[in-house]
This record gives structure tokens, sequence and C-alpha cells, in this order.
């Protein structure tokens, strides 16, 4: 359980809040300071990606959305989230939009492609919250759940032996 209020926490312009949501129990935060939210909300692609090494003790990941400010990925909003379930990434995206993108835009914004990483629930959180925007998985996670799925198996060594899979690395 969170031990202090993140009420008052703001970014270096002392008037601005940096958090759009807390929750205490489950421990839930979602930041994110106005200028980030200008981008994201021009942003056409969304990258939303977790991690669960990088993460306080009392919450299972960190989770981010990135969108790009002149053809550069960035970190726009970050959530420290309770569990993985559809419901707290959809109470994460809804955050998002109702706290921020909505209250101070009127839209989502430019939104049209939504990347995800494979996490089960995160894609149909996504599908449900943003409505009208196609959500794709990531290459580079899908990549990582096909490796680790060989390896589960037994099949990742010959796998990465046939010449294939070789050829395609050369």
């Amino acid at each position: 359980m969170l031990t202090q209020t993140w009420e008052s926490r703001t970014t270096n312009d002392v008037t601005e809040r940096l958090v759009l949501f807390e929750q205490a129990d489950p421990p839930f935060l979602v930041f994110a300071c106005q200028q980030d939210l200008q981008v994201l909300h021009e942003s056409k692609h969304w990258i939303c990606d977790g991690t669960f090494d990088y993460c306080p003790p009392e919450f299972s990941q960190t989770y981010s959305l990135q969108g790009f400010l002149k053809g550069e990925g960035l970190p726009l909003v970050v959530a420290l989230m309770p569990s993985k379930t559809r419901a707290d990434y959809s109470k994460a995206f809804s955050k998002v939009i109702k706290n921020a993108l909505w209250a101070r835009h009127g839209t989502v914004g430019t939104l049209g492609v939504g990347h995800s990483d494979f996490e089960v629930s995160a894609i149909p959180a996504c599908e449900d919250v943003f409505a009208g925007v196609t959500v794709k998985g990531c290459l580079f996670h899908f990549s990582q759940c096909f490796m680790r799925k060989l390896a589960e198996l037994g099949l990742r060594v010959r796998f990465l032996s046939v010449d294939v899979y070789r050829n395609m690395n050369s």
C-alpha cells in the first residue's frame, strides 16, 4: 500500500500536476505532464509497453505509452500498475483519455495505430478504450515470445540451426 500521497507532486512548473490518477488500494498511479500529453495527442502511432523488472515493489509493472516527436519515440505517460489484468489496462488507458486528452482537447487526437507488446490483456483493453484504432503487435515482442515458446518446446536449438533462419540473419 502507498505510504504517501502523490496528489501534490508537480512538474518543474509547480502549478502543473504530474499525477493523472492515483489509487491507494491496490496501488495504482498514472503520471504525465501537459507537454507530453500534447505530443501524445498529436501522435498518429502510440507504442504501449510494460516492464516488470524496473518497478517499485508495491506495483506489478511499469507501463508506458509512447508517442513520436520529430520521428523519435518518447515515453509520454507512465503508469505504475497493480496487475496486468484487462480491467487495469482499461483503467490506465481510460484515465489518459478522460483525465487528460478529452479534458484538454475534446478528442483523443490523431491516433490511428497502437503498437503493443504481446500482453494478452493489454490488446483487448486498448481496443475497448480506443474504439476504431488499429492495434498491432510489436515484431520485437513477437520474436521474443516465439523464441520463448520454441525453447519451452525444446525446439530452439533445432530452429536456430536451420539454414533458412541462419540465412535470414546474414
